[in-house]
């Protein structure tokens, strides 16, 4: 039998009959893409249940009721199995705050709960699905949310609201997400191996799963101690914030305790502080020598120094339980090593399979334990219209894919003759939007001195289809790194405040020259409120941070030294690995 990556259980098969069932249901399922299915005899998130009665199990599937199939003779214990697994629902619901969106099980249970006694005569799946289908958009949205809650796909609450959005970016926003078979088994099931590896493009919700399974391991044992990492420093301080944020969105009652058992760094870290870096913090656990930056060592080859050197310690014992590396395609294998080492149960490690293939590392290299190629961040049309435009397939192709490397980004081959055709499933969470009035990709020409009118026009039409939209959701991106486009972006940031009176959450540069030594000395003007951050790299090539004092509307600094220079409200990731290698140090 062919594994459907939608599909979930959470137990082993108890009978022959059993068996047979759950085989009728994996072939429908293979036929229905769009929609995971989970087979359960308990609440996947609801660790600490445990129910008598064996011989039944719950089938969950979006737009249908809860489907509880009897194989035993025993009806009484039976309804018992129903009772708990729904009154378990009922508690979830109340613990996330969906109580008043769903209501007490005894107001949904009559609408959202079938029962069927199976007979391998009479048992068909398909007309099972085709009796319990759920019609009208407010109880299928209903109906999701208690399947979320029984999967552990916790959607936040105040963000779903009541009712069914009127426009498509509320509609998307307000989407319930699921996870599929292959999200839950990363987040929920026990590891099978030293290294588990997931892959992904951008937008199949890597990071969110990282964060899922930290709170998993985070509350299933309260000694454990668990790394987050990842390659710099500003995405690891991103990291460090969403954590506690994640923690409280899903109800973690445990204080997070920093630096004993949690800790979120960067991959490197300087030697003053052992706990700014996986690197850092081995070298002064296990007193070997730390090796700063240098141009002519690669940190993979640091990192198998590191290795060599633990593996010649006598009794050596683990300094981490759990090591979760996100933004692997940032690594080379001598990192990977060394935290397998170091971590008593496990490594996950999180990449972007795209980026790996078009670095020509090769699948057998790359192939995962969890492939992730359905992208949830992006309507289908949009997501295969950026890849050709990202790849030149319009134009000169920068490379072609070969036809497995193809099929693990998510795509459909379809080879006739000389012709190749790519297609991507729909996804449930764009298939039940009408997007027939919304085009993928919408070319709009415009003269060099229409420019900026027609970029605000273009807003207009958003904010008249969504009247919800916030700034986050709209990005404005230009192609090349130009002068003439720093101009526009600077003119373009100053016309949106003015007709928009957005609150200013741009980043802002000031351009400061490298000099050989004495004072670097600047002044500008910030919105009030505004936090303000300098980030340099140190003497050791490491980029640090700094806050800024900012007094009546103005930021003042003051420093001795040299190297490079920018302050900036957020800093892209682009940026951060530009500044990691420009010099240091002017001759």
């Amino acid at each position: 039998m062919i594994e459907n990556s939608m599909l979930y259980m959470n137990f082993e098969v108890s009978s022959d009959s059993q068996k047979r069932c759950v085989e009728e249901i994996k072939r429908i399922g293979l036929d229905d893409i769009m929609n995971p299915i989970y087979l359960l005899k308990k609440p996947i998130i609801d660790k600490k249940a445990d129910y008598d009665y064996q011989d039944a199990f719950v089938v969950l599937m979006p737009r249908h009721k809860m489907i509880f199939i009897n194989f035993g003779e025993e009806g009484e214990l039976f309804e018992e199995f129903q009772d708990d697994f729904i009154d378990d629902i009922g508690y979830i619901a109340k613990k996330y705050d969906f109580i008043n969106i769903v209501g007490r099980p005894r107001q949904w249970r009559e609408e959202f709960v079938s029962e069927i006694q199976y007979s391998p005569e009479e048992f068909s799946f398909q007309n099972i699905l085709k009796e319990n289908e759920i019609t009208g958009d407010e109880l299928i949205r209903r109906g999701d949310i208690l399947i979320s809650l029984a999967t552990g796909s916790i959607n936040e609450a105040e963000r779903l609201g009541l009712g069914v959005p009127d426009n498509i970016l509320d509609q998307i926003k307000r989407k319930i997400i699921l996870f599929d078979g292959e999200q839950t088994k990363f987040i929920f099931d026990e590891p099978k191996k030293k290294r588990i590896t997931i892959q992904g493009l951008a937008g199949t919700g890597k990071t969110e799963l990282l964060l899922h399974k930290i709170k998993e391991l985070y509350t299933d044992d309260n000694e454990c101690k668990i790394v987050f990492t990842c390659h710099n420093v500003i995405l690891a301080d991103s990291l460090r914030k969403r954590v506690p944020e994640f923690f409280n969105y899903m109800k973690v009652e445990e204080q997070i305790q920093w630096e004993k058992r949690l800790w979120v760094m960067r991959s490197w870290g300087s030697y003053g502080n052992p706990d700014s870096g996986v690197y850092s913090y081995i070298c002064n656990h296990y007193h070997i020598p730390f090796s700063r930056f240098s141009y002519n060592r690669s940190f993979d080859t640091i990192c198998r120094e590191a290795l060599s050197r633990l593996n010649q310690i006598e009794d050596f014992q683990s300094c981490f339980d759990y090591i979760l590396i996100d933004e692997s395609q940032d690594f080379s294998e001598g990192f990977f090593a060394l935290c397998e080492k170091v971590a008593k149960k496990c490594v996950y490690v999180a990449g972007d399979i795209f980026q790996d293939i078009f670095e020509n590392k090769s699948l057998t290299v790359v192939n995962p334990d969890f492939l992730l190629n359905k992208c949830y961040r992006t309507d289908p049309r949009t997501l295969m219209g950026a890849h050709a435009i990202g790849m030149g397939l319009f134009e000169k192709k920068l490379r072609w894919l070969k036809d497995d490397e193809w099929e693990a980004c998510g795509y459909d081959v379809k080879r006739e003759g000389k012709n190749i055709e790519l297609h991507r499933k729909p996804l449930k969470r764009f298939e039940d939007i009408d997007m027939s009035e919304s085009d993928g990709i919408t070319i709009i020409p415009s003269g060099e001195d229409e420019y900026l009118s027609t970029v605000l026009g273009t807003i207009d039409n958003i904010r008249a289809c969504n009247p919800t939209v916030l700034p986050d959701d709209i990005g404005i991106i230009f192609m090349e790194n130009i002068d003439a486009n720093f101009k526009l972006a600077s003119n373009l940031q100053s016309m949106i405040k003015e007709k928009y009176n957005f609150e200013e959450e741009d980043f802002k540069i000031a351009e400061l020259e490298i000099v050989p030594a004495g004072e670097i000395t600047f002044t500008m003007t910030v919105e009030p409120e505004t936090n303000v951050t300098l980030y340099r790299l140190n003497e050791d090539g490491e980029l640090v941070s700094e806050t800024l004092e900012v007094t009546d509307g103005t930021v003042s600094y003051q420093s001795t030294g040299c190297g490079r220079w920018l302050i900036l409200d957020t800093l892209l990731e682009q940026e951060t690995e530009a500044m990691s290698e420009s010099e240091t140090e002017v001759n």
